[in-house]
């Protein structure tokens, strides 16, 4: 752990959710450590933000579950548990850590150094250091935090409406509290949404972490810029979302400098909120993407066949199904596929499978055309099947199902005849690239087929 003198008391620097975690082992441990002589009182740990965390810790809170409203608690809830579950298994015959309370106590607890001790690697910085530099120093090169995970803290922070709990007492910060709790359930159940597979596999992003809620936190941050490609060209920025919004937040706030620490609190909040409503509007947006078979189908399959900035593409469709409708939006995707594939049949005799030299040609032009063949045979169906674009990624597909290079050659004379002849007439269209002296071969077949 890393801390630092502050009074009679030590800021805790890094290190807090272990402390946090020896605390709740010691909690369940109590009554035996008691038994055995330890009978010293326990740490306490304040959080200098979340005052209520103290208060839940004080009050043995964590030994029932938690319903999830507040977050902390809810993680403080589900460790006491895990700990509770490891030395109570809910199999009775289950005796792996018989005797584990008794070997673990002195373990924890014995300062004589006789016996083997758990320890902390203890650490206190100077009181002239500046102690969120220390924390930036101390935590580089580990595992970042997303910015889907960034933006949820700036937006749910508590401490931020401290001026309101102060003044109004319970009340407000109960009123305060649930409409946190709001966007919090709102969160949780989008996220959901979006991570199931068959909605996520008809969008095709890829993002850079693994919370899909970004998607729309980037969209909104985009339509908050100007010119937003300074931002998210700045390759030493990994979380232009939460640089946007922060600094949104910030200028908001700044232009109201002239409020009460009351009034401010509460403009924070309804900025908040309405950034919050916007992230909730563009979530239906894609809900209303998905339950239009059409636009389901036609987006599914441009990003499907056109890769490239999947996600840009989105953040303009977002914009233009706002500004344009419905209607005009459906007409977008139609030209889109239209652009899209008149490059490749503009000449429909050049889209052969294998060229005269016997080379592949053409695979992503034909792969493209069939991909939207299958997707409106799919459209056409009368029991409004879905094309399963989730499943079509997964697989790789190639042209030697269409093409095969090994046919069955029928057994019959007059089957083979009937075959040369269908070969033939495709070399003549251009449907077929053979070489030239194969051409040859196959008018003798059928030349001598016909004398005979």
């Amino acid at each position: 752990i890393v801390i630092q003198k502050n009074g009679e008391l030590y800021d805790v620097l890094d290190g807090q959710q272990r402390l946090t975690t020896l605390y709740l082992l010691l909690c369940y441990l109590d009554d035996r450590r008691r038994e055995d002589g330890y009978s010293a009182p326990l740490f306490e740990i304040s959080y200098a933000s979340r005052p209520e965390s103290q208060q839940f810790l004080a009050a043995d809170g964590f030994r029932e579950a938690s319903d999830g409203r507040n977050i902390d608690f809810a993680y403080m809830s589900s460790a006491y548990q895990t700990i509770k579950e490891w030395f109570e298994p809910a199999d009775p015959t289950d005796n792996s850590h018989q005797g584990a309370k008794g070997k673990l106590i002195p373990r924890l607890l014995d300062e004589s150094g006789n016996g083997a001790n758990v320890r902390f690697v203890y650490y206190e910085v100077g009181a002239d250091e500046h102690p969120i530099q220390v924390f930036l120093r101390l935590n580089k090169g580990k595992i970042p935090l997303t910015d889907g995970e960034l933006v949820k803290a700036l937006l749910l922070q508590t401490d931020k409406y401290a001026a309101l709990n102060e003044k109004d007492g319970v009340r407000v910060a109960d009123e305060v509290k649930s409409r946190l709790d709001l966007i919090a359930a709102e969160w949780h159940k989008i996220e959901t949404r979006l991570h199931e597979s068959e909605f996520w596999g008809f969008l095709g992003v890829k993002l850079p972490g693994a919370s899909h809620i970004d998607l729309l936190l980037r969209a909104l941050a985009k339509s908050l810029l100007d010119t937003p490609t300074a931002v998210w060209d700045n390759r030493r920025n990994s979380r232009p979302a939460f640089t946007v919004l922060h600094n949104y937040i910030e200028q908001c706030l700044a232009k109201g400098n002239g409020k009460e620490s009351e009034s401010k609190a509460r403009f924070r909040l309804e900025i908040v909120e309405q950034l919050w409503e916007r992230v909730v509007m563009l979530f239906e947006i894609l809900e209303v993407w998905w339950n239009d078979y059409e636009i389901y189908h036609h987006i599914g399959y441009l990003h499907f066949v056109a890769s490239e900035n999947r996600e840009e593409r989105i953040f303009k469709w977002l914009q233009s199904f706002e500004k344009e409708g419905i209607v005009k939006f459906k007409q977008q995707l139609l030209g889109d596929i239209s652009d899209y594939i008149s490059k490749y049949i503009e000449d429909p005799a050049s889209l052969v499978y294998k060229n005269a030299e016997g080379k592949e040609v053409n695979r992503d032009a034909i792969h493209s055309l069939l991909l939207l063949h299958n997707v409106h045979r799919t459209m056409q169906n009368p029991e409004k099947m879905r094309f399963p674009f989730h499943l079509f990624r997964k697989q790789k597909w190639e042209l030697e199902h269409i093409y095969p290079q090994h046919p069955e050659i029928p057994e019959k004379w007059e089957e083979r005849k009937e075959w040369l002849k269908n070969v033939s007439e495709n070399v003549e269209k251009g449907i077929i690239a053979f070489p030239e002296e194969l051409k040859s071969t196959i008018k003798e077949l059928l030349n001598q087929t016909e004398s005979n």
